[in-house]
C-alpha cells in the first residue's frame, strides 16, 4: 500500500474527527463514543480484517479492500453472532465469536498460500473525500436531544431495536402480544454497544452507528466499483453517485420526490437498508473473486455475507439470486461450463445460507411480507410525475399500454444520473461484459422488474430496486470516469 498524499492525509484526519466529534456535539457522552468505537474495532474491524487477510480473501497489500471487505465480513459475523446469542440467552457470544475469528485469522495467516492478484490502484484522496462527504451528510440524533424532530421511520426502527435489546422471543412493540418477525441484524451492533456502555440505545443507534454505516458503504461501494471495472477513480465516483443521489423532480419544475426516487432516505434514514447495501457490496467483491479465481474460501465468504444480508434486509437476497440465475443463463448461452458451474454453486450456497432467516422473517400472518401483492406499475402510477403527465397529456397517457412511453421516461428520471451515466458506459464500452458485470446488470434488471410488478404499502417494493441502484451507480461511476478522463487522467487531486 503506497504512502498517502498530503491531501489524502488531511481528509483522513477530518474523517476521523467527524466520526468522533459529531456525536459529541449532538450530546452523546464521550464515554459512550469511546465504547462504541472500541466495540467496532474489537468485534467488527479487527476480527474481519484478520480473517480477510489470513484466508487471503483480498490482496494483503491492498489496504483499502482489506479494510472495507474485512469490516463488512466482521459486521456480518458480529450481527449473526449477536442474534444467535439473543436467541440462545448467551450474551457473551458476540465477543466469543470475535475472539474466535481473530484467532482463526492469525492461524490461517501462518499457512496461507499466495494471495490473489492486486486490484486496480485506488484513488485515496477522492475516496476519502467521498467517505467524508457521506459522514457529514448523515443526520444524527441522540437521547440528549430526544425532543428534536425525528422521522417516523426512525421511530419505527427505535422500537424494533429496543425490542431486540429487551427480550427474546420478540413481540411487536407496536402491537402487544403479536410476535415480531423482522430483519434485525442492523440493530445488533448498536444494541451490543449500548449494553457495553450502559447507555440509552438512541445514542449508538442514531448518532454513532449511522456514521459507521454510511462511511463503510462509501468505502465498499468504491471498492466494488474498483473490482468491477478495474479503475479506482471509477469506483470512487460511483460511490459519490450513490451517496449524492436525489430525485430530479425539483430540478424539472415538479414537486420534490416526483419520481418516487428515495434512495437517499434508505441510505441516511434506514438502518436496515444501509446495512443491506453494505453487505451487497461485499457480496459483489466476493462473487467476483469466486467467479474469477474459484477457491472454497471465497465461496465461504459468499455464504457468510448472504446469510447476513438475509438478516439485514429481506429484499436483498431475492434480487441477488435473480442476478445469479441470469448470469448462469448467460454462461449457458455462451457455452462456458466452468463459469456456469461456479454461478450455480454461488446460487445454491446463497439460497441455502439465506433461507433460515428469510423463512423466519416471512412466516406467520403478522409478517410484513404478507402486505405485498401484485400491482403492475404502482411505483410509477403513484408518482407525482405520472400525475403531472396525466394532467398534461390526458389520463389515457398513463394507463394501459399507452403508458409505456411515460413509464420509460419515469424510469429514466427515477434512476437519475446513475442510469444516464451507466447507459453512457454501456454504449461506449468496447469489450464484452465481464461475468461479474453481467451479474450486476442482471441484479439491476431483477430489481426493476420486481419493483414494477409488486405493490406494497409505503412503496416498500422499491427496496428491491435500491439494490439495483447501488450497482447501477457503480456503472454510472465508470461512465463518468470515462467521460471525464483526460489524456493524462483525472486531476492530480484524485490520485
Amino acid at each position: 500500500m503506497r504512502a498517502l498524499s498530503p491531501a489524502a492525509l488531511v481528509l483522513a484526519a477530518l474523517l476521523a474527527a467527524a466520526l468522533v466529534v459529531r456525536p459529541v456535539v449532538h450530546g452523546v457522552p464521550a464515554s459512550t463514543v469511546l465504547v462504541f468505537w472500541a466495540a467496532v474495532l474489537g468485534q467488527v474491524v479487527v476480527p474481519g480484517v484478520l480473517v480477510c487477510r489470513g484466508a487471503r480473501l483480498c490482496p494483503p497489500t491492498d489496504g483499502w479492500l482489506l479494510l472495507g471487505q474485512g469490516a463488512t465480513l466482521g459486521l456480518a459475523l458480529q450481527g449473526l453472532a449477536m442474534l444467535a446469542g439473543r436467541a440462545l440467552g448467551a450474551a457473551w457470544l458476540p465477543a466469543a465469536a470475535a475472539l474466535a475469528a481473530a484467532a482463526a485469522g492469525l492461524a490461517l495467516e501462518k499457512r496461507a498460500a499466495e494471495g490473489p492478484p492486486a486490484a486496480a490502484s485506488p484513488a485515496p484522496a477522492l475516496t476519502f473525500a467521498v467517505v467524508l462527504t457521506g459522514a457529514l451528510l448523515q443526520p444524527l440524533a441522540s437521547a440528549e436531544r430526544v425532543g428534536s424532530p425525528l422521522p417516523f421511520d426512525l421511530l419505527f426502527h427505535a422500537g424494533t431495536a429496543g425490542e431486540l435489546r429487551h427480550r427474546w422471543p420478540l413481540e411487536d412493540p407496536r402491537v402487544a402480544g403479536v410476535p415480531l418477525h423482522y430483519h434485525l441484524l442492523a440493530y445488533a451492533l448498536p444494541v451490543e454497544a449500548a449494553d457495553l456502555a450502559g447507555a440509552p440505545l438512541a445514542d449508538p443507534l442514531f448518532a454513532l452507528a449511522p456514521l459507521l454505516w454510511v462511511s463503510l458503504l462509501a468505502l465498499q461501494a468504491a471498492n466494488a466499483g474498483r473490482v468491477l471495472f478495474g479503475d479506482g477513480r471509477a469506483g470512487a465516483i460511483g460511490a459519490a453517485v450513490i451517496l449524492l443521489h436525489t430525485d430530479p423532480g425539483r430540478f424539472l419544475g415538479l414537486a420534490p420526490g416526483a419520481f418516487n426516487s428515495h434512495l437517499a432516505t434508505g441510505i441516511y434514514g434506514s438502518p436496515t437498508t444501509v446495512c443491506g447495501l453494505i453487505l451487497l457490496a461485499g457480496l459483489a467483491v466476493s462473487l467476483e473473486a469466486w467467479i474469477t479465481r474459484g477457491g472454497r474460501r471465497h465461496l465461504a465468504a459468499v455464504c457468510l455475507l448472504a446469510a447476513a444480508a438475509s438478516g439485514a434486509k429481506t429484499t436483498v437476497l431475492p434480487v441477488v439470486l435473480g442476478g445469479l440465475a441470469l448470469a448462469a443463463l448467460r454462461a449457458l448461452a455462451l457455452r462456458q461450463p466452468a463459469e456456469l458451474r461456479r454461478w450455480a454453486a454461488a446460487f445454491a450456497v446463497a439460497a441455502v445460507a439465506g433461507a433460515p432467516l428469510t423463512l423466519w422473517q416471512t412466516q406467520g400472518e403478522e409478517s410484513y411480507s404478507g402486505m405485498a401483492r401484485l400491482g403492475l406499475g404502482a411505483a410509477f402510477s403513484s408518482s407525482g410525475f405520472a400525475a403531472a403527465a396525466g394532467r398534461s397529456l390526458g389520463p389515457g397517457a398513463v394507463s394501459g399500454l399507452a403508458a409505456l412511453p411515460a413509464l420509460a421516461v419515469w424510469l429514466v428520471g427515477y434512476l437519475g444520473l446513475a442510469g444516464v451515466a451507466a447507459g453512457l458506459w454501456l454504449v461506449r464500452r468496447k469489450d464484452r461484459l465481464s461475468p461479474i458485470q453481467a451479474w450486476a446488470l442482471g441484479l439491476v434488471a431483477t430489481g426493476v422488474a420486481a419493483s414494477l410488478l409488486l405493490d406494497v404499502p409505503g412503496l416498500s417494493q422499491l427496496f428491491l430496486l435500491y439494490n439495483g441502484q447501488l450497482l447501477l451507480g457503480l456503472f454510472g461511476g465508470a461512465g463518468l470516469a470515462q467521460a471525464l478522463r483526460r489524456p493524462r487522467g483525472l486531476p492530480e487531486i484524485a490520485a
